[in-house]
């Protein structure tokens, strides 16, 4: 976000490659999950987004 200047477009042009990546490899079960909190990727990457969509405004 920082290397595209909080520029949206931008942010999700340079984030896609890593976005693609983390949707095709999902978090595997860890022996402490139930201290972990799981946000899914695409919802993480909505909360992204809505920040820069603020951020714009």
């Amino acid at each position: 976000m920082t290397k595209a200047n909080f520029h949206k477009n931008a942010t999700i042009r340079t984030a896609k490659k890593y976005h693609d990546k983390l949707v095709a490899n999902p978090a595997r079960n860890y022996l402490n999950a139930h201290f972990i909190e799981i946000i899914p990727y695409e919802d993480q990457w909505e909360m992204v987004l809505e920040l820069l969509e603020n951020k714009a405004r």
